[in-house]
């Protein structure tokens, strides 16, 4: 019996940065592709200044909110705000209040709310994610194609 997964990615869908092993999943924010660290030790999706200039750029508007939050190196800081984000991801669209954190070194990261809101099931070890009622969705990774549509999308 083959239990491969009914859908093949010739594009990638969870890909990893040239050296980082880490997994990132690209989602969409009103049609514009983005890519985000899916990141298990984040209880919240949030975007750093280069994600939020291209929220801005979207016509996505921050609301003032202060949060502290405990960075993994064990930093304390605070957030600026955060903004409700429509994020799609295949053909599932989910608005998501994003927290913007100023000093963030990402551009997009995908926290657990985003994991919950979607409904999404990672594999990093297989380099697969599928929503929880699927098959696994097999992701083809060629570095080169993510570093070349990394820089292709800046808006």
């Amino acid at each position: 019996m083959n239990l491969l997964p009914q859908k093949l990615f010739l594009d990638y869908v969870m890909s990893r940065v040239s050296g980082d092993q880490r997994p990132y999943l690209e989602i969409s924010v009103l049609g514009y592709p983005i890519i985000g660290l899916l990141d298990t030790g984040a209880s919240r999706t949030s975007v750093g200044p280069s994600g939020y200039a291209i929220l801005q750029r979207l016509g996505l508007k921050l609301q003032l909110l202060s949060i502290e939050y405990t960075m993994a190196n064990g930093q304390t800081s605070y957030n600026l705000g955060c903004i409700s984000t429509p994020l799609c991801l295949e053909n599932k669209i989910k608005v998501i209040d994003i927290l913007l954190i100023p000093d963030l070194p990402h551009t997009l990261i995908l926290g657990v709310d985003f994991w919950t809101a979607m409904d999404i099931i990672p594999d990093p070890r297989q380099n697969i994610w599928h929503f929880s009622a699927e098959a696994p969705i097999i992701a083809i990774v060629s570095p080169v194609l993510l570093l070349l549509l990394a820089c292709r999308r800046k808006p």
